[in-house]
């Protein structure tokens, strides 16, 4: 398998995990955005993203720790 055998591999994983969970997308401005990111980083407890919505819908960083807990 090559790399981008393996990143293929991955979106497709990715896209059908998020139908399942019935994901939805709404582009909020980006005034909107700039201060919800604002907000959470100015939080330690907030700053990284703890759903997918945090991360996809808000672009929040997310640690690799998270992602592995979050499926567990």
């Amino acid at each position: 398998m090559t790399q981008d055998d393996g990143a293929t591999a991955a979106i497709q994983a990715l896209t059908k995990y998020l139908d399942e969970k019935k994901y939805t997308f709404v582009c909020p401005s980006p005034e909107t955005q700039g201060r919800v990111v604002q907000k959470r980083s100015s939080h330690k407890s907030t700053a990284d993203a703890k759903s997918i919505q945090d991360f996809f819908g808000w672009s929040l960083p997310c640690s690799e720790l998270a992602v592995m807990l979050y499926y567990l």
